[in-house]
């Protein structure tokens, strides 16, 4: 999941943002039930209803569009990592709201957010490539098109 901004948004608005406007605490605590179950789409749905608003929150607090991209996008790895434990006992949005809040404190305490892929997020284990096989991918990789090269990259 890469958070960016749509063509045409306003000053630093993620991309995805508004899509999906977010509905009341009910819908979104089974949406993500169904997310913590192991429901990709149902966790594609949270991550668009509420990337604006987190991202705002990350905003006010960091005072930079790169940090609050930044934030933006660990904050939803740990929230998909601990959907299992979450509880209910507060709206999706506020827990989003405390983790996102949490992980702009880290920031300005300078901790670096862990870069992870969506793979290892989920728990599957990456399988050793042999050299063959990585340099094939290489290859394929800088034969494709720049702005293609920097999106896979």
């Amino acid at each position: 999941m890469v958070i960016g901004r749509r063509r045409g948004a306003g000053a630093g608005t993620p991309q995805g943002a508004g899509e999906d406007a977010a509905p009341g605490a009910g819908e979104d605590l089974a949406v993500a039930r169904r997310a913590a179950g192991g429901d990709h789409q149902a966790f594609e749905l949270l991550v668009r209803r509420h990337t604006e608003a987190v991202w705002r929150l990350a905003y006010s607090s960091l005072h930079e569009r790169a940090a609050a991209e930044d934030a933006v996008q660990e904050t939803f790895v740990k929230a998909f990592r601990a959907l299992g434990s979450f509880r209910g006992e507060s709206s999706v949005r506020t827990w989003l709201f405390a983790t996102a809040h949490r992980t702009c404190l880290d920031q300005l305490r300078g901790a670096r957010p862990e870069i992870v892929s969506l793979d290892e997020a989920r728990g599957v284990r990456a399988r050793s490539v042999d050299a063959a096989t990585r340099v094939a991918l290489q290859v394929a990789v800088e034969a494709l098109p720049e702005e293609e090269r920097k999106a896979f990259v």
